[in-house]
């Protein structure tokens, strides 16, 4: 007969959802915000987990690893940077949090810049962590700047297609003057040798 019989999950196995709230969710971007403020790259790059992602704004470059997002932000915090989100939505689900939106950020020379942002947090030993950030530019005002760009490309083709029509014509022009001229020294010459006849 069975006297004694214990049945568990294995501890590794249980995960225990830890609540938060989306005052909490918005607090980790902060987090994140006064770590750029401290212009070490390193303490930045500590706001992630171990196996985070980063698609930065100004990369071609998706970052995989801690020393790859370190380095991103080298080049970021030189211009001092902080960032305000504007609009978002929050998500939560079983030790996850969503937070997606739109930031700006102010940079030392009083410049600003808006951009899609999407964090994704996860809950590791204790402490929430960034697992995956995106980072873009508006799309509207990029498309309006590559259509001026092409604006420009054309007219500058125009002109160049004008100034050679004038090139042409001056060329064109200059061969005419100097057949008129060979000409007229022709009919000088000419009248230079004919013999005079008196009457």
């Amino acid at each position: 007969m069975i006297s004694h019989h214990h049945s568990s999950l294995m501890p590794q196995e249980t995960v225990r959802p830890v609540k938060v709230t989306e005052q909490e969710v918005r607090g980790f971007f902060d987090l994140w915000n006064q770590a750029l403020a401290t212009g070490d790259p390193q303490k930045v790059a500590d706001r992630y987990s171990k196996d985070a992602v980063l698609l930065p704004t100004l990369s071609d470059s998706a970052r995989y690893t801690n020393e790859r997002i370190a380095d991103y932000f080298v080049g970021f915090l030189k211009k001092k940077p902080q960032g305000e989100i504007l609009e978002g939505n929050i998500k939560i689900g079983p030790n996850w949090a969503q937070d997606a939106g739109i930031y700006e950020f102010t940079f030392e020379d009083g410049s600003k810049t808006k951009g899609r942002y999407s964090y994704v947090y996860t809950y590791e030993k204790g402490e929430w962590k960034i697992s995956n950030h995106h980072s873009s530019i508006m799309p509207e005002p990029a498309v309006a700047a590559f259509k001026k760009v092409g604006e420009l490309e054309k007219s500058a083709e125009a002109s160049a297609a004008f100034m050679d029509k004038i090139a042409n014509m001056e060329k064109k022009f200059a061969e005419v003057e100097s057949k008129i001229s060979g000409m007229e020294k022709t009919v000088s010459a000419e009248k230079a040798y004919a013999p005079s006849i008196e009457i």
